[in-house]
């Protein structure tokens, strides 16, 4: 029997195994896994999470040959990570998608720190997917603009996810203690090859920096490639951190704290007006096709669906649920020009809020029961005829489970289950049928 140094010599080389010992490097033919060819079994291990991947590589020498090549590919960049792919440069080449914790690279020092880690990026050739997450205080926040200053053109980058304020907050709010990163400075560098951007606001983002300009300092670089952007925006739930209402803002509209006019003008709210669509224009772009905005907050003043359509005239899907979607956008809906390529749309059914164990839940529920004349069968009709006249797909989003076939030929209407708590992470806002 080969000792175990023969048998790393014979993995590593190829050499081949005797009879006796080649039934632990493949699979019996009598199990459904061992009856497939290799190219199926990897496009099913690719969609195994990273431990469920590595338990399966344990299984046999067949299992670890197989998805050696894929245990790389989706990385947490923790100490001990960032340390082996700095050091085993032949991993580097496996990697596709990294997650970066901004909560574990605060200190100046370590494997963790923000230069290391953008150091170890640019030396991954095939990088595809950047995760940002961690960002649960202050300190993070300011190592997220650190990280992004630092950023360099990566030219495989093709999708950019960052989640801020998600986590269980352990700080003051911002302006409490340090200033808040000037996003406006930050000068993130191009990604040529970015396709798609998602932000996630958690109920403590608004109080750990300014989302506004957080926004537009990630997006606008990359408007003339971007086909894809997805904003989910959760409001405040839990007692224990309070946002002050001064700091409360929409991700998509300039912050009060940015809105004052010195004196009193008599003018003042049509100056205010102005500045807002000034901003909301800079995120124009005749590239995008793909918008998906979910936002909880109903401070007033939220963006609205025409102006959406304005500032992005070929999207192909449409997800607009906002609080105040329903009485802004929907009752007298006309656009000054019609959106030819829109084939998707989703919308929430209206705004009322609940409440449960008195935890406040939001169900975009429409209460007239697609009766009358501000039901969805109405404002479908007005959907197609003023402004959107290729939909083949228009979704109400409801708690509870129905189906509306709508009158205007060839358009389907359905309304769809959002389970839980909405902010909890089992919501997925994308799961229309089709």
């Amino acid at each position: 029997m080969d000792s175990d140094g023969a048998k790393r010599r014979r993995v590593a080389t190829g050499e081949p195994f005797p009879s006796n010992i080649v039934r632990n490097l493949v699979p019996r033919e009598s199990t459904v896994l061992g009856s497939l060819p290799a190219e199926i079994v990897l496009d099913i291990l690719e969609e195994l999470e990273t431990p469920d991947l590595k338990a399966f590589a344990l299984a046999s020498r067949w299992a670890h040959n197989l998805s050696k090549e894929l245990s790389w590919k989706r990385v947490d960049l923790t100490s001990a990570n960032i340390v082996f792919l700095l050091t085993n440069r032949g991993f580097q080449t496996r990697v596709r998608e990294v997650t970066w914790h901004a909560d574990l690279a605060v200190a100046m020092h370590g494997p963790t720190n923000v230069g290391t880690t953008v150091s170890l990026l640019t030396n991954l050739p095939d990088l595809r997917v950047l995760k940002i997450e961690g960002v649960r205080n202050i300190r993070a926040a300011r190592a997220l603009f650190r990280f992004f200053r630092l950023l360099p053109v990566i030219e495989t980058i093709r999708r950019i996810e960052i989640r801020i304020g998600v986590q269980s907050n352990t700080g003051l709010h911002r302006l409490s203690t340090v200033a808040d990163p000037d996003w406006a400075t930050v000068n993130l560098a191009t990604q040529p090859g970015l396709k798609a951007i998602s932000l996630e606001f958690g109920p403590w983002a608004m109080g750990l920096t300014r989302i506004d300009t957080f926004t537009l300092a990630v997006v606008k670089p990359h408007l003339e490639t971007l086909k894809r952007l997805e904003v989910k925006c959760i409001i405040q739930r839990l007692a224990q951190y309070d946002i002050p209402a001064r700091l409360k803002h929409h991700p998509f509209r300039i912050a009060p704290e940015d809105l004052a006019i010195a004196g009193a003008a008599a003018n003042q709210v049509s100056i205010q007006k102005g500045m807002q669509k000034a901003h909301l224009d800079e995120f124009s772009s005749e590239t995008l096709e793909v918008f998906k905005f979910y936002n909880e907050c109903s401070l007033g003043g939220d963006i609205t669906l025409e102006e959406v359509c304005g500032v992005w005239p070929q999207l192909h899907e449409l997800d607009f649920i906002t609080a105040e979607a329903w009485n802004k956008s929907l009752k007298e809906f006309k656009l000054e020009r019609n959106l030819w390529k829109l084939t998707i749309l989703r919308l929430p059914g209206g705004s009322l809020f609940t409440e449960n164990a008195g935890v406040p839940l939001i169900d975009f529920a429409s209460k007239a029961h697609f009766n009358g004349p501000g039901s969805a069968n109405n404002i479908e009709e007005q959907l197609v005829s003023n402004g959107f006249p290729n939909l083949k797909h228009i979704c109400w989003y409801n708690r509870l489970v129905n189906s509306y076939e709508g009158n205007t030929p060839g358009v389907r209407v359905t309304s769809i289950v959002i389970k839980g708590m909405v902010g909890d992470r089992s919501l997925n806002y994308d799961t229309a049928s089709r």
